[in-house]
């Protein structure tokens, strides 16, 4: 049984609203790392700062766009089709990780 579409919507909404902020907090990381290499990792202490302030938040982040994921999928496709679809998910990133480690 699927959710009524208003929730659907809602829950894709937050989903987007915390996979937004994820990318961010990515982007962030991305650039502070871009500028320690920049400077050959010298005189690094304002990026080591930044990176030390999101490194929590970029946890919590993710964890909470996991379970935004997880209630969207049970909404839209029932619990039994989002298992389904993240068992195939999980299948497909092992196969990726073993062709990329040969």
């Amino acid at each position: 049984m699927t959710a009524p579409a208003d929730d659907r919507d809602s829950l894709l909404a937050e989903f987007r609203r915390l996979a937004t902020v994820e990318d961010v907090l990515s982007d962030i990381d991305g650039a502070a790392w871009e500028s320690m290499e920049r400077k050959d990792f010298a005189d690094s202490t304002a990026e080591i700062g930044k990176l030390d302030q999101i490194r929590s938040a970029r946890r919590v982040v993710h964890e909470e766009t996991s379970r935004a994921r997880n209630r969207y999928l049970d909404a839209f496709y029932g619990k039994d089709g989002a298992d389904e679809l993240r068992a195939a998910v999980q299948t497909e990133l092992r196969t990726r990780g073993i062709r990329r480690s040969r």
